[in-house]
């Protein structure tokens, strides 16, 4: 009965660890696709292929994705190693250590299956630190992620119950030690190897950095003080911005949380992409978001106001589209009612004007968000992923008075 508890108890070991490989390959997968700097769906389900994939960008699972903490060493490389991907390795091995097991009968020895707990703790701690981080720092929680974590919790669960259920060892002695320590290291040597593996075809299949320039700023004087004022302290940067755009919230969030952006002081041009003051469209692209500026412009202190704009700039542009300019005016004044006197003078909207003016004076392209560093364009594909390694380089290139 002892032996069918413990096979039973290894087979659900397996299962545990084809589950959280499963999820970390699905979202090893996903990060590979947005190297290419394009625009891509992504799983976000608790059972991947249920539901429809995030079209739009707007899931916990892109969020997290997004953030610095979903990949490392990100300033060496490229868009950085995916956490996901040793995760996928590691629960591979775990499958292949477990069926060992099973195949070998070590299911029976407790000191064999000592080994699995000490192996299941790695994807354990690391799924507990990961939740805290995504509650903490990123704010979402990944439905991917939570498989991993399930599947983690699991795969400890069942080595701990497989040790338990495990015969004691009966032969003494120091030779009997100095075997089990070499079959540790042995399946120790295993799993580096299951680990490394991956790791270096997927640097070797991944894009590579292009070095590029992606435009520059001819005249990026402010002469007409349409600049916010700057933001941190260190190498001169504008961002390029609309309060509105979705887009702009997500990188603000991926810069903000960056250890680069301590060495970096932002100013930042509005650039609303909506017709209502922008003359260079036709259509609306966020609705509001010229009404939303001149309040930022005239606002004592205009980083709440981006903030509030940005983190709720789906509803506020519901509102503008839907009920029109008087009701934003209204939402607005609600939330900062210092605005009032200002939010449609003649004076608020001329500088509005001369931040499209300064905007065309630079023939910059129609789109949100841009960042330019010692006035060099960060490229729109290092303005998610590749944010460290691309923005380094620029930090870089300006220190040494290069292009």
């Amino acid at each position: 009965m002892t032996n069918l508890r413990t096979k039973i108890t290894l087979v659900l070991f397996i299962l545990f660890a084809v589950g959280g490989a499963w999820f970390a390959g699905v979202s090893t997968y996903d990060f590979f696709l947005h190297l290419d700097g394009q625009v891509h769906s992504i799983t976000c389900s608790y059972v991947p292929g249920t539901s429809e994939r995030d079209e739009l960008g707007t899931s916990g699972c892109y969020a997290v994705m997004m953030s610095p903490y979903s990949s490392v060493l990100r300033d060496w490389t490229w868009g950085g190693i995916p956490i996901a991907l040793p995760g996928l390795a590691v629960f591979i091995y775990m499958i292949f250590i477990g069926l060992e097991h099973l195949i070998l009968g070590r299911d029976k020895k407790r000191g064999d299956t000592l080994y699995l707990i000490a192996a299941s703790l790695l994807p354990l701690i690391t799924s507990i630190v990961y939740y805290i981080i995504s509650v903490t720092k990123v704010g979402e929680v990944c439905k991917m992620c939570v498989g991993i974590y399930i599947a983690s919790i699991g795969l400890f669960l069942s080595a701990l119950v497989q040790f338990f259920l495990a015969k004691p060892e009966t032969e003494p002695g120091p030779h009997h030690l100095r075997n089990q320590l070499l079959r540790y290291g042995i399946w120790f040597a295993e799993g580096l190897l299951f680990v490394m593996i991956p790791i270096i075809m997927y640097l070797q299949l991944k894009p590579e950095y292009q070095e590029r320039n992606c435009g520059e700023l001819v005249k990026p004087e402010d002469r007409s003080s349409i600049m916010l004022p700057a933001v941190g302290q260190g190498t001169p940067a504008i961002e390029v911005m609309d309060p509105l755009c979705p887009s702009c919230l997500v990188f603000r969030n991926h810069f903000n949380t960056s250890e680069l952006s301590k060495k970096i002081s932002v100013k930042t041009v509005l650039f609303p992409l909506d017709s209502e003051c922008n003359w260079m469209l036709k259509q609306p692209v966020h609705h509001g978001a010229c009404m939303v500026s001149r309040a930022i412009l005239c606002a004592k202190d205009p980083e709440p106001v981006i903030d509030w704009a940005l983190e709720n700039n789906v509803e506020i542009r519901r509102v503008a589209k839907e009920q029109g300019q008087d009701a934003l005016k209204t939402m607005i004044l609600k939330q900062f009612g210092e605005v009032s006197q200002c939010i449609d003078t003649a004076k608020t909207k001329q500088k509005l004007n001369l931040s499209l003016r300064w905007i065309m004076a630079n023939s910059l392209p129609i789109m949100t968000p841009q960042l330019y560093v010692n006035n060099r364009r960060l490229c729109d594909e290092d303005m998610d992923l590749g944010l460290e390694y691309g923005l380094g380089r620029l930090l870089e290139a300006g220190a040494k008075g290069g292009k």
